[in-house]
């Protein structure tokens, strides 16, 4: 179940926030109706919260005689009675899944708002199953692994693999609500998305125009024309998106050579040949038509110098052998060593520190790489996202929006305030479009 979960980012309050004098009444009111908030949370936090169920303050217009005390609770029965439905309905959906996983996909389901709920109880019928696979999603079923979270999830506060889950929701969610244009969609089903409609397009091409200009000014190459785009300008995209991932702070993975003096390698010794083994390669060069004074001759000199080069080899062998016996008796080998490990650990430790981010900013990846149709795309650069290859691919062509809204879906209903505030600071034209479908869920219709 879901653990320390993260708000999503805040609407504007009905009224300035004010004390009243009791700090602890919304926090007893998410207790009261069952909504989870983290250890850190503020009473603003949690007031926000409640906002998402649709539970206002009493002291505002829209909160007042909203509450009771009596046992007939109105709005904590229907809160109840929309969330049953839709866990109930997903449980029996989920039917072929590990127990241990489905238990955790609805313990997360309460942290859905209102909207968020109601959006999934109207798709619902048309679900058909959600099974075990990689990943992927239609209209009319679900697949995700079941494997363990990912560094995002865990920085949520989930011990499954909650954002693919979410993102694959967001799929099947986007196809129940597009707007009746015909298009190939995945697997070749006819398919119609709220994310590839024209005003989609439009919000895309605002937001992609923005960032290809804010890229231009941050990085000082010319302004970035996507039709034809020169190796200077893509790899000025890809280091731009390094550095709005975090990626670009890694270093390079300590390498114990660079840290710990190894031990001198014994020489390869030369042949030198003497008796029988002389005479047979005397013979060789005879019988290659040299004569037998010459071919004796070359013998020699090359034992010689093999003889030399041996000597020499030999020399500087024992002259680093001892260096290194001097580097291991005086501590110094024990000292590099620590230093190795803990480059590995602060390396690492990097790595884990930016994972989230890294994840997070995948949407960027798949924005950029899907609207070039591969063209420019920082997965292939070492980003989180889809492959060059997926975005080139003729069914995905056209439709990249899709991935952009999943992990709009996944980022709002995994509560990632940290991804939503990622995503309206650089896409606010594509965010408030995708905004517009919940907004239409609110009073508990689709209409």
């Amino acid at each position: 179940m879901a653990k320390n979960i993260i708000k999503a980012q805040p609407e504007q309050p009905d009224e300035p926030e004010v004390n009243h004098g009791n700090t602890g009444l919304p926090f007893g009111l998410c207790k009261k109706y069952g909504i989870a908030l983290p250890n850190t949370a503020t009473p603003r936090d949690a007031w926000d919260a409640l906002k998402g169920k649709g539970i206002y303050p009493p002291w505002t217009e829209n909160g007042k005689d909203q509450y009771t005390t009596d046992k007939k609770d109105v709005k904590k029965n229907q809160i109840s009675k929309n969330f049953e439905k839709v866990v109930q309905d997903i449980q029996g959906k989920m039917s072929k899944l590990p127990k241990e996983y489905a238990q955790k996909v609805t313990g997360s389901l309460d942290n859905l708002y209102d909207e968020e709920i109601e959006m999934v109880a109207n798709a619902l019928p048309n679900l058909s199953s959600i099974t075990k696979g990689k990943g992927e999603a239609t209209k009319f079923w679900i697949k995700v692994p079941t494997g363990n979270p990912t560094s995002l999830d865990r920085d949520n506060g989930y011990d499954f693999s909650a954002s693919t889950f979410y993102h694959e929701l967001g799929h099947f969610l986007d196809a129940q609500n597009g707007d009746g244009s015909i298009m190939n969609g995945i697997y070749g089903r006819a398919e119609n998305y709220y994310s590839t409609t024209r005003e989609a397009n439009l919000a895309y091409d605002a937001d992609m125009k923005s960032i290809m200009q804010k890229i231009s000014t941050e990085t000082g190459v010319k302004t970035i024309n996507l039709d034809r785009v020169s190796r200077e300008q893509r790899d000025a995209i890809n280091r731009w998106v390094k550095d709005f991932t975090g990626t670009s702070e890694i270093p390079d993975l300590p390498l114990r050579g660079d840290f710990v003096k190894r031990e001198p390698y014994k020489p390869y010794i030369q042949k030198v040949y003497e008796g029988a083994e002389k005479e047979a390669q005397i013979n060789r060069l005879v019988i290659w038509g040299i004569s037998r004074i010459d071919a004796e001759a070359k013998i020699n000199a090359q034992n010689v110098l093999a003889a030399d080069k041996n000597r020499q080899e030999q020399e500087e062998y024992k002259a680093e052998l001892a260096e290194y016996n001097q580097y291991v008796s005086s501590g110094k080998k024990v000292a590099d060593e620590k230093r190795f490990e803990e480059a590995k650990e602060q390396y690492y430790a990097k790595i884990k520190k930016i994972a989230p981010r890294k994840e997070r900013a995948g949407f960027i990846s798949d924005f950029i790489g899907g609207y070039t149709g591969g063209k420019i795309n920082p997965h292939d650069d070492g980003e989180w996202g889809h492959s060059g290859t997926y975005h080139k691919d003729k069914k995905n062509i056209g439709k990249f929006g899709v991935e952009t809204f999943a992990e709009y879906n996944s980022a709002r209903m995994t509560k990632d305030s940290k991804q939503l505030e990622m995503m309206k600071t650089l896409l606010p034209q594509t965010v408030a479009h995708y905004e517009k479908l919940y907004e239409k869920y609110k009073s508990g219709g689709n209409n």
